[in-house]
């Protein structure tokens, strides 16, 4: 059986509504049955109203993995969305303890939009509130009150100090059988692909030298996905690494560490250990990413939540739909020891295979951070800017800011064969919106590099 609450679409429009997606509640499916889309429409006669609401032929339940399991199960059998403890009965379908969600279209007025923002700042944010305040937002001036209210959220919590920090690419050469169809690796040009190529050790420590030297006050080791591992790799890195500084340290290499290195990492306060999810829609994933392994990330992450690590992730606008990516977002509450969440725009690069996809626009990224403000009131948050994929574009910063952005921003990206300085930009951006920056450069220890 399948319901949908719906008003009148001409009497919303001349009110003056926007789209919003809710959900349609759907029973009689049985637990732990695998079927697309299509086969629950024939077999429960969805309406064709919902019918174009589905996405494609995407699996309503498919393989029980344990990581998809411990990321979807809820806290109570009542308790959907979200947030634990606030029963929405009837709002979803449970197959073998998963819950799967299926959205309709109806409109938000302001009355609705004011709630759900109410609700928001109060807290309690679920996928339902989410989707509400995202579509309602689409409207200039909705989007203005929620960017107050989540920029409100991270003064209150974080204050207004930012603290600028730096990014070395690529410290691990990527592995994967097959490179992302948006990355730049799996460009035909050679001047694009080589702009990831790994950075010896000692071109990844003069990139830190400078970096410290420029005002930062962390560091982040960015590199490949390698399947067979790059544990002697990153343990030697980090161990040089501190020669240099004892300012925070990151790392992301995606699922590339055994269990005993992520406890080393652990013990070495190296946080956070990024490894993002990109999409929690699998279908997205797998087309975007054919040679990388969403279930392995999700199983990761839990590895490095069982070693008592820190987490960081990051969701991409542009991989799915908005509704993909807010899902996306509101996942990382599974993780409780995530402390770091960034939301990348697609931008396509020359020769990869997706060079004439439509890129993301900033302004849902934008909506979908101060939504992520809300749900995520002490985390650190921002826009993830990538240099090579989208050189120079710094007109986000001020933007984010606004919208609940904090209270770390990267200022120095290092790649094999440029180094891209923001440092000087972000300042004046950043006192612009009234916000100060920690100045103090951070000692260096060993020889400096001249360069």
């Amino acid at each position: 059986m399948v319901g949908a609450s719906s008003k009148n679409e001409a009497n919303d429009r001349n009110a003056g509504s926007t789209i919003v997606s809710t959900y349609v509640t759907i029973s009689a499916i049985p637990a732990r049955t695998a079927m697309t889309a299509s086969a629950a429409r024939r077999s429960y006669r969805v309406p064709a109203a919902v019918r174009r609401c589905f996405d494609g032929e995407a699996p309503i339940a498919l393989a029980h993995h344990r990581a998809r399991k411990r990321l979807f199960r809820l806290r109570s059998p009542l308790t959907c969305g979200s947030t634990s403890g606030r029963p929405l009965p009837g709002r979803g379908v449970f197959l073998g303890g998963t819950a799967f969600w299926f959205v309709a279209r109806t409109f938000v007025d302001d009355r609705t939009f004011g709630d759900a923002l109410g609700q928001a700042v109060a807290g309690e944010v679920d996928l339902e509130s989410a989707l509400t305040l995202f579509r309602g937002s689409s409207r200039p001036e909705r989007a203005a009150r929620l960017f107050g209210a989540a920029a409100g959220v991270r003064d209150r919590v974080l204050g207004r100090t930012l603290e600028l920090s730096a990014h070395i690419h690529m410290v691990t050469r990527c592995e994967l059988s097959a490179s992302c169809k948006y990355c730049s690796l799996s460009s035909t040009i050679p001047s694009v692909s080589d702009e990831r190529s790994p950075l010896a050790l000692r071109e990844a420590l003069q990139g830190i030298r400078y970096a410290l030297r420029r005002g930062v006050r962390s560091i982040v080791l960015v590199g490949g996905t390698d399947p067979d591992g790059s544990d002697e790799q990153v343990r030697t890195l980090v161990e040089r690494v501190r020669e240099v500084t004892d300012l925070p340290l990151g790392i992301d290499v995606g699922p590339s560490l055994s269990a005993a290195t992520v406890r080393w990492l652990v013990r070495e306060k190296v946080r956070p250990i990024y490894c993002s999810m990109e999409t929690i829609n699998e279908k997205a994933f797998a087309d975007a990413k054919p040679g990388d392994d969403l279930w392995a990330r999700l199983a990761f992450m839990e590895l490095v939540e069982r070693s008592g690590g820190r987490l960081g992730n990051i969701a991409m606008n542009g991989l799915g739909s908005a509704d993909d990516l807010l899902e996306t977002i509101l996942a990382s509450r599974r993780f409780p020891h995530t402390t770091h969440l960034h939301i990348s725009t697609f931008h396509p690069v020359p020769g990869t295979p997706w060079e004439r996809r439509r890129e993301g626009a900033l302004p849902v990224s934008l909506r979908a951070l101060a939504i992520a403000r809300l749900a995520f009131p002490n985390l650190e948050l921002g826009l993830a800017e990538v240099g090579v994929e989208n050189p120079g574009d710094l007109a986000s910063v001020h933007s984010q800011l606004l919208a609940g952005a904090g209270n770390t921003l990267a200022a120095v990206l290092v790649y094999k064969r440029m180094r891209v300085d923001n440092v000087d930009r972000i300042r004046e951006q950043a006192a612009a919106a009234g916000f100060d920056i920690s100045a103090a450069p951070a000692p260096v220890r060993g020889a400096i590099d001249p360069r």
